[in-house]
């Protein structure tokens, strides 16, 4: 059908754009969807809106929080990047200059420049830091509402009659499963 086409084609062009930016975030994104939509896949077997509804939760929690922690690390990462770059030239060039540095009587000031980078880089590892454990609180409350919903609705299906407890296990599995790889995406995304 033309939208499973499409879905298709946007699939790859993602694939394409972040794979381009990162193969190893390639990886990640493509396991991330092979689960997901397996997981999603095997619920659809045991209930239609049961799949579709996890399928579209697990993959938009996935693209949200990877969204989100690469939006939000962007510009802390470029800092870091700065600093550290700005810390390992200064330091060469104290290590390679000392003598001269002791002679001229600026080996103080030289230190305070490098104490100075190094506060810059310890300000921008900071910023990181908050935009990860930003990162892991979201993701665990979004992953804790969908295991929430999948035993309500594990439960709603077994009051039914429709499943059994095996069944209402596998839903709960699918959805632990399917959430696993998140760690990796959204420390990917920093």
């Amino acid at each position: 059908s033309p939208s499973k086409a499409r879905n298709t084609v946007l699939l790859g062009a993602s694939w394409v754009f972040y794979g381009w930016w990162s193969p190893i975030f390639l990886l990640l994104l493509i396991g991330v969807t092979w689960l997901c939509c397996g997981g999603g896949l095997a619920l659809a077997a045991i209930d239609g809106a049961l799949g579709a509804a996890a399928t579209l939760a697990l993959l938009g929690g996935a693209a949200a929080l990877a969204g989100w922690t690469l939006r939000r690390a962007a510009l802390p990462a470029a800092r870091r990047a700065v600093a550290l770059e700005r810390l390992r030239a200064q330091a060469i060039d104290q290590v390679a200059g000392q003598t001269e540095l002791l002679m001229a009587g600026r080996a103080g000031a030289a230190r305070a420049r490098l104490q100075r980078a190094d506060a810059r880089l310890a300000a921008a590892d900071d910023a990181l830091n908050r935009v990860d454990v930003r990162g892991a609180w979201a993701q665990q409350a979004l992953h804790g509402a969908l295991l929430a919903g999948a035993l309500l609705a594990a439960t709603a299906l077994a009051l039914r009659g429709q499943i059994g407890a095996a069944l209402a296990a596998l839903i709960v599995l699918l959805v632990l499963a399917a959430a696993d790889p998140w760690p990796a995406l959204r420390r990917g995304a920093l």
